[in-house]
């Protein structure tokens, strides 16, 4: 599974050189507008078809991608309030109930922020992710014609962290020293790459984690949250955006016959189609006057300040996204009580760049390109490709 995050977007001084009208050499400056790019690939082994890589891999998952960020951008003074996640269709990982509940209850593990779950509109979907996923399987080639095997997920996790994974690019170097070429960076320059390894196992969980601090994820199966009597949302396959409602936990209240659950609802607001009006987004329109003229700028509010209700009915698309609100139950007994992810040594994490007690191979494989664009525009990869000799899947 792979994940690219574009986040924390900002405005840098470039400093450049160029000839003016008389050939002469002289230096300018830009303000060129650059993104931060993380890219987390997450393997997990297979021993069954159809088991590791389901709705409960890609949450606890989730899990830890939101607690990350929300650390990051929490050192820079910004609250992450909202995480728009844009996926495939697969029916076992993203388009279900199980994901829709966890998008719905995202107040349970992460408190103070919400979630739009986008599902790709088949229609016009490819992007710069989509090839991205091919890198791991290329380096497992690469490192096979050297004699060096990936004969296990975990082993595509280890190899792929000595010869894929990044944390110093030429973006870093360049945005130091304010060189221009930085605008070549874009949206879409890579900053990092980390490798991340998903085990089911307790034991085996115990004794990688010393390993490899930070890096292994306990995917737990004994409680997995679901919806009563495992009801699923009305037109699911007609559904390509489902955004989470509540901003603070429901109240409980037991539900009526023989079993007497302690249940709570938890609303959503699910769509047709994924909308990007002004009026969706929070956005209208004021009169300002700019160089003694009076012209209309836009103004953005955060979305849920406004009331969900308005937005959804003055939508000039709602004839096609069709949004409404649907309430979905789900018992208290398996609400997770923190994120899926954790805990691993109760959060007191040794730094990734820590002494591994493994013998690891080292080879000369051929660079991977910084640039997360130039990576996508290889051959498209097909969803859920196999990494090569390894029983690792990789969208």
């Amino acid at each position: 599974k792979c994940l690219i995050s574009p986040q924390h977007v900002r405005i840098v001084d470039a400093k450049g050189k160029k000839k003016d009208e008389s050939g002469e050499e002289v230096e300018y400056e830009e303000k060129v507008t650059i993104s931060n790019v993380d890219i987390f690939h997450f393997f997990a082994e297979t021993f069954e078809k159809g088991k590791k890589n389901d709705h409960q891999m890609h949450n606890t998952c989730l899990d830890e991608i939101i607690r990350i960020f929300r650390e990051r951008l929490g050192e820079r003074g910004v609250e992450l309030k909202h995480v728009i996640i844009w996926t495939d269709n697969a029916p076992h990982q993203y388009r279900c109930r199980q994901t829709f509940i966890q998008v719905a209850s995202i107040q349970l593990r992460h408190p103070g922020i919400t979630v739009t779950h986008r599902l790709a509109v088949v229609d016009n979907f490819k992007g710069i992710h989509d090839a991205v996923g091919k890198d791991p399987s290329r380096i497992v080639r690469e490192l096979e014609k050297m004699d060096i095997r990936s004969p296990t997920a975990f082993m595509v996790f280890v190899n792929c962290i000595q010869h894929l994974e990044t944390y110093e690019t030429k973006w870093d170097e360049l945005e130091r020293e304010n060189d221009i070429g930085i605008q070549l960076k874009g949206r879409f320059g890579l900053n990092e790459r980390t490798m991340y390894f998903v085990t089911e196992r307790k034991e085996d969980y115990d004794r990688l984690v010393a390993q490899y601090p930070g890096r292994i994820l306990l995917c737990d199966r004994t409680n997995i949250q679901d919806t009563i009597s495992k009801k699923a949302v009305d037109d699911t396959m007609q559904l390509h955006e489902v955004k989470s409602f509540e901003t603070s936990l429901p109240e409980a209240y037991q539900s009526k016959g023989k079993n007497k659950l302690d249940i709570r609802n938890w609303r959503v607001l699910t769509s047709y189609l994924p909308c990007n009006c002004f009026t969706c987004l929070g956005s209208f329109s004021r009169e300002a006057v700019v160089n003694d003229r009076v012209v209309k700028v836009k103004v953005t509010t955060t979305a849920l300040e406004q009331d969900i209700f308005v937005r959804r009915d003055v939508c000039q698309y709602k004839e096609w996204c069709k949004a409404r609100v649907y309430t979905m139950k789900s018992p208290i007994h398996q609400e997770p009580t923190q994120p899926i992810s954790l805990p691993y040594l109760e959060r007191n994490e040794v730094p990734p760049t820590a002494p591994r007690e493994v013998e690891e191979v080292a080879a000369v494989v051929p660079p991977v390109n910084d640039n997360a664009d130039d990576t996508a525009s290889s051959t498209p990869s097909d969803e859920g490709a196999v990494a090569a000799e390894s029983n690792v899947t990789e969208e």
